[in-house]
């Protein structure tokens, strides 16, 4: 069997930034967001029909609009680099859920609070 020929092929479809794991994360990223957006669409739909809850489309519209912006953010300064990129998508998309409410002071205190308590006893101090 020549294996020369699949030795090539490999190498150049190996591991590395344009290889099978790039393509696979992007699969692994839909399928995430597809089965988060059925959850999410069966939830209002159970909420609706069991208690007659309707949920209000301003907070679904500011967290597209801030995850929008915030990816925007992410692709235009990619080239800088993936921290400094990823730190201002970050920065971005926190201001926004800031600005218009989507979190309040309240919400970040809680967040902190299960912090603190999850990760208490893993300090070495």
């Amino acid at each position: 069997m020549d294996t020369s020929r699949h030795m090539r092929t490999s190498k150049t479809q190996g591991v590395g930034r344009r290889g099978f794991l790039k393509g696979a994360a992007v699969g692994a990223a839909g399928a995430t967001l597809v089965s988060e957006t059925a959850l999410l669409s069966l939830a209002v739909l159970l909420l609706y029909r069991q208690l007659g809850i309707r949920p209000s489309l301003r907070p679904v519209l500011a967290a597209l609009g801030a995850t929008a912006a915030g990816g925007g953010a992410l692709v235009v300064l990619w080239s800088a680099g993936p921290l400094a990129a990823t730190a201002a998508a970050l920065a971005v998309y926190g201001s926004l859920a800031a600005l218009w409410r989507l979190v309040t002071g309240k919400d970040v205190a809680m967040v902190a609070g299960w912090l603190r308590e999850a990760t208490a006893g893993w300090s070495r101090a």
